[in-house]
């Protein structure tokens, strides 16, 4: 072993180093069925090998606290230690990450194991496909829940398979120390102890989103698998009555001609707006502008909504009602946790997470950054306008009355319109947007956006001017940093644009905040079910929740004051039974979710014997909880609710 600085720091910290490698099969929305492990302690040189099949408990081996785990993507690893009931290890160092802070923005792709041992010139000596195929079992099988029969030479196969990934790892563990002692300049302890520091803390973080992984989100199963199993004809029969009253569907697809025609007969093709290709608009703003005082585009609209809209089939729902779906921690380029939409009930359109539901006696809290990001932008720049527009309550608001484009004493309530169009225009700016970009995002003509872009620039010049200044220092070097250690490197090799880059340090400084905050709520014992952007989502015991939830605002508090030096304040929500929608997320369920209870009562009279849902739309008083910074404030409001539970 090369006894670099690093390697010989790490020596020092931990008894044991151990190259750890599993072998599974985890159908979508399951937690994973064990085949085998294989760890290896390159302190003393012993590998252990263990036969998983039909085991839900082992004695570990080795001392987890005094060990540091080394792996690509240990996610899954540790996904794996977890369901054979073991402890969670703290102390990690994941290949797959650091691989990834040494590349971000110099390649594409190429971030998994393979692609990384090509990187460093080390070959794979097994046919990795063949293996990993016996392994899963056929294709069909791919997402049942049972393992294949393996041989006895199957067995002996799969172990060696798992071996070869240790011994694979262990190799790219010794090649990636060495790169990044070359690559960082580490030429004493005190780098080298910061290269640890940072990765251990990436480590760290992977571990728990592991754990988040394996929690869930709890999910009503019945109402779920309900429209789930009824969507298709569900679709079809709004299809039916669309054609009936209006025509525009053959064969049930939508013909842009007829929709033209319907047009025509209401008088109002000419104030229609049209895609670049000339076809008549469909989207929801479009509807919006005329839905109000004709009354065939506003049922129209709701029609429209229910065929477009994508079925449930496809979500990670296990076999457990929980929804589990990959977090891809460091995901994006700026280290942003990135969760997929297409699975993931909580991360899709937010009508779909009517479907998410507490365990009997538990809440679910939702707990987010308020306005996270013009925080960061505040601190960060030390943008005093913008730290009085946040200290307001609302900064869209503020931001229009800094433009003049509403009256001093207007409020959300009085201006919704001005708030959401400043609100739009804000965050797309923060992304680099110019004036053209924002008049199609807005629907405005170019004159309208162009005044409400420099409006807001010059509202918060102080903001924008240190952003172009860390732009261009960035640009210089070659690379964009946080104190944690996340890198975006700019190789110019690809076509960069300035201002495509004006948000990075505004999300990975976000990204940060949130790893420290989900670090320290699972140390302090919550069943964390999400992390999304800029909120913890911890399914808890209904008693004595109070005292929970002000300590978890308390530790997100914390997390942020540790990035910013500043205390953002958090909102939190409280689900009792089915997710809050609020408008227009509940009116697009209430839309589909009756239109699916007329159509299954005309297929099958016969009541439902679904606890989540009743065949009757009911009005009822539902409770949420509004949290900021440590105060705690009940709010009931009244809402056209779909569940009677």
């Amino acid at each position: 072993m090369n006894k670099s600085f690093i390697l010989n720091i790490l020596l020092g910290l931990f008894k044991h180093i151990l190259v750890i490698d599993f072998e599974f099969k985890q159908p979508l929305g399951n937690s994973p069925m064990l085949v085998c492990m294989v760890v290896k302690d390159i302190v003393t040189q012993t590998t252990k090998k263990y036969w998983l099949v039909g085991k839900k408990k082992i004695d570990f081996p080795f001392p987890i606290d005094e060990s540091l785990f080394v792996g690509h993507y240990l996610i899954a690893e540790i996904n794996c230690m977890l369901q054979l009931q073991l402890q969670k290890p703290k102390n990690l160092w994941d290949t797959w990450v650091e691989n990834k802070k040494l590349y971000n923005g110099k390649i594409k792709s190429g971030y998994g194991l393979e692609a990384c041992l090509s990187r460093y010139g080390i070959e794979y000596p097994l046919d990795k496909v063949k293996w990993r195929d016996v392994v899963l079992g056929e294709k069909d099988d791919l997402n049942k829940m049972f393992l294949p029969k393996y041989s006895a030479a199957d067995q002996e196969g799969i172990l060696e398979y798992c071996s070869t990934d240790v011994s694979t790892n262990e190799q790219l563990f010794y090649k990636q120390v060495s790169h990044i002692e070359k690559f960082k300049k580490v030429e004493n302890k005190a780098d080298a102890m910061r290269v640890i520091t940072q990765a251990l803390f990436s480590g760290r973080a992977i571990a728990v989103c592991a754990q988040i992984e394996t929690n869930g989100i709890p999910i009503d199963e019945d109402l779920y698998h309900d429209i789930e199993n009824n969507f298709e004809s569900l679709k079809a029969a709004t299809i039916e009555e669309c054609n009936r009253k209006y025509d525009l569907y053959e064969d049930g697809v939508f013909k842009h001609d007829k929709f033209a025609a319907f047009l025509k007969r209401l008088n109002i093709h000419n104030r229609w707006s049209k895609t670049s290709k000339g076809k008549f608009k469909t989207d929801n703003k479009t509807f919006d502008r005329f839905r109000n005082f004709i009354p065939e585009i506003d049922d129209l609209k709701g029609l429209i909504f229910i065929i477009k809209a994508r079925t449930l089939n496809g979500y990670a729902v296990g076999i457990d009602n929980r929804s589990r779906a990959p977090l891809k921690m460091y995901g994006q380029t700026t280290g942003r946790t990135n969760v997929s939409t297409s699975i993931n009930p909580w991360g899709a359109p937010r009508y779909i997470r009517t479907v998410i539901h507490p365990d009997e006696d538990k809440i679910i809290v939702s707990a987010d950054f308020k306005s996270q990001e013009p925080h960061i932008q505040a601190q960060l720049s030390d943008d005093k306008d913008m730290k009085a527009a946040l200290a307001t309550g609302d900064i869209y608001v503020a931001t229009a009355k800094l433009a003049k484009a509403i009256p001093d004493n207007a409020t959300s309530e009085t201006h919704p319109v001005e708030r959401q169009i400043y609100k739009t225009s804000f965050l797309a700016i923060n992304y680099g947007q110019e004036a053209h970009g924002l008049a199609a995002k807005l629907g405005v003509p170019f004159y309208e956006a162009a005044t409400i872009h420099r409006n807001i620039i010059d509202a918060y010049s102080t903001y924008h001017e240190w952003a172009d200044r860390w732009i261009l220092k960035g640009m210089q070097r070659g690379y964009f940093k946080t104190m944690y250690g996340w890198n975006r490197y700019l190789t110019f090799k690809e076509n960069i644009n300035p201002r495509s880059l004006k948000n990075w340090p505004i999300q990975s400084h976000g990204s940060e905040m949130i790893r420290h905050a989900i670090i320290a709520a699972d140390d302090a014992g919550f069943e964390i079910s999400m992390c999304v952007h800029d909120a913890l989502v911890v399914h808890m015991d209904k008693k004595g929740s109070e005292d929970k939830i002000k300590t978890l605002v308390k530790l997100m508090g914390d997390a942020s004051e540790k990035i910013i030096n500043f205390r953002i304040p958090v909102d939190v929500n409280v689900i009792e039974k089915h997710y809050f929608q609020k408008s227009p997320d509940k009116e697009k369920w209430e839309a589909l979710y009756k239109r699916h209870v007329s159509n299954k009562v005309l297929q099958n009279p016969t009541p439902s014997r679904n606890k989540g849902c009743t065949n009757k739309v009911t009005t009822r008083n539902e409770k949420s909880t509004s949290v900021t910074s440590n105060l705690i404030i009940n709010n009931t409001s009244t809402y056209r609710g779909v569940f009677n539970d």
